[in-house]
């Protein structure tokens, strides 16, 4: 498993396309009250996100949605997004990209913890 500081998430990587034979990633996002990524696009991969603790708002496309513990939401691929933690507290996400490959962006991006 790999940990990573990325954009001031911790982000650990618990399973990779070479764990998955390309198909998805699986990571594990810790996000502080504030915080959370600029707007993106991801031209190839499509997320799956799972609020395990907090609270965080996100923006998708032109809809903006609150998920709390327990929620998920479904980004498809070349959709505008965004989240931010929108809550008092630390939020954890599990996230899930397909295919595998996101993994290596955020390896380039952020630095080991």
């Amino acid at each position: 498993m790999k940990i990573l500081s990325v954009a001031g998430d911790r982000l650990a990587v618990l399973l990779d396309g070479e764990a998955t034979q390309g198909q998805y990633t699986i990571m594990e996002a810790t996000v502080p009250p504030g915080a959370g990524p600029p707007p993106h696009v991801h031209q190839h991969e499509d997320e799956t996100f799972l609020v395990l603790a907090g609270e965080i708002t996100f923006q998708l496309g032109d809809k903006t949605i609150l998920l709390k513990k327990g929620e998920s939401l479904f980004a498809p691929h070349a959709i505008p997004h965004y989240f931010k933690n929108t809550g008092g507290q630390s939020a954890i996400l599990l996230e899930t990209a397909s295919p595998a490959g996101i993994e290596h962006f955020f390896e380039a991006a952020g630095h080991p913890l």
